[in-house]
Order: C-alpha cells, then structure tokens, then sequence
C-alpha cells in the first residue's frame, strides 16, 4: 500500500471516533511510516509503544490515560481495510487490550 493511501486511510478512521476514544487517546499519536524501524518484525502491520491506559468505564475518574505512540507500516498493508483494522488493533492495546482481547473484538492485524 502506498504510504498516502495509508494515512488517508488512518486520517478517516480517527475522523469517526466517537469524542470519548479521543479524549482517552489524547497522549497518543498515530504514525504511519513506510516499513518497520530496525528492531521491529520486518512483516509487523503495526504497534503501539507505550503506556497502556490503567482502569476502564465503571470508575472514569480512576483512569489513566495512555501515552505514547501507534506506528502502522503501510509497505506491511495492503489496502485501506486493512490499514483501518491496523490502527483500531494498535488502539485496542492503547487502551489496555491485550493481544487475546483485540483478536476476540475481530481485530486481527
């Protein structure tokens, strides 16, 4: 996927979040980079680097936010589909997610 494709793609989703993902995701920015940094899987879709946010719904005023970052890989994706089911993955785990969870929400990457 090209790399404009991609983050027009990513640009979409972010635009149709409900007000209150984007308040908890408000420490977190959303990269979209050609191909994974060294260090990372060569065939990664994407990741989150971070703090995970601690505490959920039932206690709003026990909640701490994530911080950090979601990188997706668009040489890794190969259409816009795939590229928004990417960001909503690495999301996922931004918001205290694990792996288990995330693919149990039908969001593989």
């Amino acid at each position: 996927m090209q790399l404009l494709q991609a983050r027009d793609a990513v640009a979409d989703l972010l635009a149709e979040l409900p007000r209150q993902v984007h308040d908890m995701l408000e420490h977190v920015t959303c990269q979209v980079l050609e191909w994974p940094p060294h260090g990372v899987r060569s065939d990664a879709k994407g990741l989150f680097f971070g703090v995970q946010q601690q505490g959920g719904p039932e206690d709003p005023c026990a909640v701490d936010l994530a911080h950090g970052a979601i990188q997706l890989y668009a040489g890794n994706l190969t259409d816009a589909a795939e590229a928004q089911v990417a960001v909503m993955h690495e999301i996922g785990h931004a918001l205290g997610e694990s792996e288990w969870d995330v693919a149990a929400l039908g969001l593989s990457a």
